[in-house]
């Protein structure tokens, strides 16, 4: 009796199992990649809003510190008069700041004047004093912030590595 040669059923099965984590791998890496972005543009979205409404608020005010503090002890008053100006209703998280309003990151904003010897007043992300902002995903918001005028701290993240963490600060 002749025998054909052909592949056996185990073997086709070992192919297709390759075949399937190969195209399972790729699709994956893509719906990652699309998460990231969703994330990305949330967060500048966030952004963006809260220094909608403090740029607002500090238009129709003038100044948001009454007194000479460098850190943000009106805060809390500028936050409740956004609020009841603006009808803001986000969620609070009442250990972070006493009513500042939380990010998706975690932690949340702040308002500083002359942070870090830089002159003027500055909405902060950042997690009650340390830094909030993976590298990572600062990198992906970069060409999103270029509207502003920014910095972080530390100021050169091109040594850090992705999951090194960074302070955002926003000048108003």
């Amino acid at each position: 009796m002749n025998r054909v040669k052909a592949f056996g059923l185990m073997e086709v099965g070992f192919c297709l199992l390759i075949y399937g984590a190969f195209v399972g791998g790729g699709v994956m890496s893509r719906a990652m990649a699309l998460l990231q972005k969703s994330k990305t543009q949330s967060i500048a979205s966030e952004i963006q809003h809260q220094y909608t409404l403090v740029s607002y608020y500090k238009n129709s005010i003038g100044n948001l510190f009454s007194g000479s503090d460098e850190f943000d002890t009106p805060v809390n008053a500028i936050w409740e008069k956004i609020d009841s100006k603006h009808k803001y209703t986000s969620e609070r998280e009442y250990s972070f700041g006493n009513g500042k309003p939380k990010s998706i990151l975690g932690g949340g904003y702040s308002l500083q004047k002359n942070p870090k010897g830089k002159i003027g007043e500055y909405l902060v992300l950042d997690q009650n004093g340390q830094p909030l902002i993976s590298k990572k995903e600062f990198s992906h918001m970069v060409s999103q912030l270029q509207e502003y005028d920014y910095f972080t701290e530390p100021e050169n993240i091109s040594n850090m590595s992705d999951n090194d963490k960074i302070t955002l600060y926003i000048r108003v």
